[in-house]
């Protein structure tokens, strides 16, 4: 199979590798006790490896170097600041919806019970999660962490 991919194409797909290089960096940093992914970290990491060796076919040497040093290919700086951003919008993100799910889900559990909502049908779940889910939403919207705190 060949896939042909026209410069503008290749260099999207190395910004994606690049987004998909920091979860792997994630992941490989959680995982790295019990290592039940290091098998298909490697094969992912071997595969980013061949698509940014392949950077001088879509001439993208402003896209990818190899450094010697690492004896491996990186993405260039150019890259990586267009990367950052975007990242950070899903690490923001991700941390206020994360946030508030696990608060409902313990709000669920603290109001009704654990069996009673391990028995409780998805849809019906939802319909109660709801309103704790509405709550979260516009305090860390409206407070961000302000308002949040620890009690002792």
């Amino acid at each position: 199979m060949k896939l042909e991919l026209s410069k503008e194409q290749y260099e999207n797909l190395i910004k994606m590798l690049s987004i998909t290089s920091w979860i792997l960096d994630v992941l490989e940093d959680a995982d790295a006790e019990d290592g039940d992914y290091d098998q298909e970290i490697e094969q992912m990491r071997d595969l980013e490896q061949y698509i940014l060796s392949k950077h001088e076919d879509f001439q993208a040497n402003e896209s990818v170097v190899f450094e010697p040093e690492l004896g491996s290919y990186i993405v260039t700086q150019e890259v990586e600041d267009f990367v950052v951003p975007i990242l950070e919008v899903y690490e923001d993100y991700f941390f206020w919806e994360e946030l508030a799910n696990r608060m409902v889900a313990r709000d669920l559990v603290d109001k009704y019970g654990e069996k009673k909502v391990s028995h409780l049908d998805p849809l019906d779940r939802m319909e109660l999660e709801e309103e704790f889910y509405n709550k979260y939403h516009e305090e860390f919207f409206q407070n961000g962490l302000k308002r949040l705190h620890i009690q002792s």
